[in-house]
């Protein structure tokens, strides 16, 4: 007997339920619990999850910010630095030709503002125009509260002699007892200064001087004041150096610095010996 045809049918009857097999198997994936099983919801975060990376971008952001913080605050501190050094030097080439004596100390008819004039800080800085390239290296990057509208020393709108400007785009006092020929004096600092006492100064004009501000009066008091670099603050001095420093670094010079002008050379018109004043911007 020939088995033939019983294979013949056998593969008929497998091809025949197939359709069966495959219609059964899609019915049973389609149930709720078996496509539960297959995609247990791994899609997305669960609320828990969600909370637990936000609390981690929190706390990087905590770690980070403070430190991006105090490089902006160094960069400002750098530009400052440079600003001074920039200033010192203006000065100290302005008194290359007036035997070494810097604005305040010399007569108008030498272009400086010995006299009343010098009593204007903002004055002394333009006596010393022609030395120093632009007036925006008078203005500290940390000082908000000073003017950013001078860009050239005209009487113009946006000029540094320009009424509204002046004394308001100046972030640094002048030291109108500093001398180039003792180099340890003060001539530009950070304006926030503190601890002065209110005085009058005879080494830039004529007797009874101007209104000034002593460093050495009360010297224990003297630092800086939280304004600009946060009780620090940048000293130019007439050798030219820069220094950044704190209060026992401030008032460690200012002693250094009286005690310099009291030995040296220097008289005022009266016959007396100097102090130590300083003239705030405004």
């Amino acid at each position: 007997m020939s088995i033939m045809p019983y294979i013949a049918e056998s593969r008929v009857f497998a091809i025949k339920s197939r359709p069966v097999q495959v219609i059964d198997n899609y019915r049973r994936l389609c149930q709720p619990d078996f496509v539960k099983a297959l995609n247990p919801r791994r899609f997305g975060f669960t609320l828990i999850e969600l909370l637990v990376v936000i609390a981690i971008l929190a706390l990087l952001a905590a770690l980070l910010l403070p430190a991006l913080a105090r490089a902006k605050d160094h960069a400002k501190r750098i530009q400052c630095v440079s600003n001074l050094k920039q200033i010192v030097i203006g000065f100290r080439v302005f008194a290359l030709d007036r035997e070494g004596y810097f604005p305040w100390h010399s007569f108008p008819s030498d272009g400086g503002t010995y006299g009343p004039a010098a009593g204007q800080s903002w004055n002394n800085y333009l006596a010393a125009s022609n030395e120093m390239d632009t007036p925006k290296i008078l203005r500290c990057p940390s000082d908000t509260a000073t003017k950013a509208t001078a860009f050239n020393w005209s009487s113009a709108t946006d000029g540094f002699a320009n009424s509204a400007n002046r004394g308001n785009a100046l972030s640094y006092f002048t030291g109108i007892d500093g001398y180039e020929q003792i180099p340890v004096t003060f001539i530009a600092g950070d304006r926030n200064i503190t601890g002065y006492v209110n005085g009058h100064c005879e080494s830039v004009c004529d007797t009874p001087g101007i209104t000034a501000q002593d460093i050495n009066k009360n010297l224990t008091a003297v630092g800086w004041g939280p304004g600009l670099h946060a009780y620090a603050g940048d000293l130019a001095l007439s050798d030219g150096s820069v220094h950044k420093t704190r209060g026992p670094e401030l008032r460690e010079i200012a002693s250094t610095a009286l005690a310099a002008i009291l030995a040296g050379p220097e008289r005022t018109a009266s016959g007396h010996r100097p102090s130590n004043h300083i003239l705030l911007p405004r």
